[in-house]
């Protein structure tokens, strides 16, 4: 994943082909769409990594989770699923899939996110009597996005309106962390590809990173959590990151992503920023080498991408990566039912996209854009409850051919 942020040596750029960028023939195309019963938003849609010939998704809704899945011959979507709350009343704002391990077999489960705080976990496919329903309590504000974690994938990470990020395992009832230091409510949040750094980004214009594999505490929690073994220990708390700014947005700051040891975020500025704490030089994550104990405060910007229409906060951008110069897309939605997509194997990566995707069927009000395993189906969601899919073109891919 790193050498997709690497500028190639000046003898190897010469001989690299030009990604050619026609409008006229974007990556993705509009395919279907389906529009839920209740008419309201969606706001958060996850695509589940664990299957590898299907393609199920879910999406997190005002007042339900549904799953659907991706058909294969007439590129529709199915509902398979739909969950509330028995009382109806709890609104669902962030969903992710997990996937835990038994001595016998492995289950998928879904982790949902309400405006009460409450994280749901449900299983959906195999509904063992072993792994009911269960319920997490902690967090004293709503769950605005829930990340897991790359290498133990029954552990993940929440960040809420109550100012913290918390990183549970599904079985405990109490999280194993507690991340204290944001002064306004955490909005989103990304572990690193080594499962040991959590960047954190809020409503007070700032993005943290926090350096987990630092507390030996926690790191021995993660790996007896991952085998099921638990202790009565309180949470670990952490007060201080290992790297903060507030110098690459001027406002809430509502989706970040790690990429290697880079950085995307945007704010509610119609801005998309791609950086990395410390100088180019440094290969840790947090900038400071990775060796000193003062938190890291510098950054180094490498692009500023415009987002026209995406003033709002709670839109979220999706990011694909692949092998290919086709395979590689960070994509965001707008308030004009436009997704704005940049080839990431572009260099230098330009201000304005180099594709815009509209279509009738899309929201108007686009909250997040969500990719499947392998990139090739792209799926919008927003305002209306509308759900629209986008699949891979093969005219775009034909396109590459002569130049792989």
């Amino acid at each position: 994943m790193e050498d997709l942020l690497q500028q190639p040596p000046a003898k190897k750029r010469r001989e690299d082909p030009t990604i050619p960028h026609d409008p006229s023939n974007p990556p993705y195309k509009y395919s279907s769409y389906v529009v839920e019963d209740h008419g309201t938003e969606i706001f958060d849609i996850k695509f589940c990594p664990y299957f590898e010939h299907e393609n199920y998704f879910a999406v997190a809704s005002d007042k339900q989770i549904t799953i659907y899945k991706c058909l294969k011959d007439d590129k529709t979507i199915e509902p398979i699923a739909v969950y509330q709350d028995d009382a109806h009343t709890e609104h669902y704002y962030a969903v992710s899939w997990i996937l835990h391990k038994t001595t016998r077999h492995s289950v998928v489960l879904l982790v949902a996110g309400t405006d009460l705080g409450v994280i749901r976990i449900i299983d959906p496919f195999s509904m063992a009597r072993s792994l009911p329903r269960r319920i997490l309590n902690g967090h004293g504000g709503s769950v605005n996005e829930i990340c897991v974690h790359p290498i133990f994938h029954s552990i993940f990470a929440t960040a809420s309106q109550d100012l913290t990020a918390r990183i549970w395992h599904c079985l405990k009832q109490e999280p194993l962390a507690i991340l204290f230091g944001h002064n306004e409510q955490v909005l989103s949040l990304d572990f690193h590809r080594s499962g040991k750094y959590l960047a954190t980004a809020s409503m007070d214009h700032t993005v943290y990173v926090w350096n987990l594999d630092a507390c030996e505490e926690l790191s021995t929690k993660i790996k007896k959590a991952n085998k099921s073994i638990f202790d009565s220990t309180s949470p670990t708390e952490f007060y201080y990151p290992a790297a903060s700014t507030r110098e690459i947005h001027l406002t809430y700051v509502d989706c970040v992503k790690f990429v290697g040891n880079y950085i995307f975020s945007k704010a509610t500025q119609n801005l998309i920023s791609f950086w990395k704490f410390g100088d180019l030089r440094s290969t840790s994550p947090y900038g400071n080498d990775g060796n000193s104990d003062k938190i890291e405060k510098s950054t180094s910007i490498l692009a500023e991408m415009e987002v026209p229409d995406c003033g709002k906060w709670f839109i979220r951008f999706g990011i694909t990566l692949g092998t290919g110069l086709g395979d590689s897309w960070i994509a965001c939605g707008n308030e004009s039912k436009t997704v704005h997509m940049w080839n990431l194997r572009s260099r230098p990566f330009p201000v304005k996209s180099h594709y815009e995707i509209t279509h009738k069927f899309f929201p108007k009000l686009i909250r997040k854009v969500g990719f499947n395993r392998t990139g090739r189906i792209m799926i919008v969601i927003g305002a209306g409850g509308v759900i629209s899919r986008c699949d891979k073109q093969a005219k775009f891919e034909q396109s590459l051919y002569t130049l792989s």
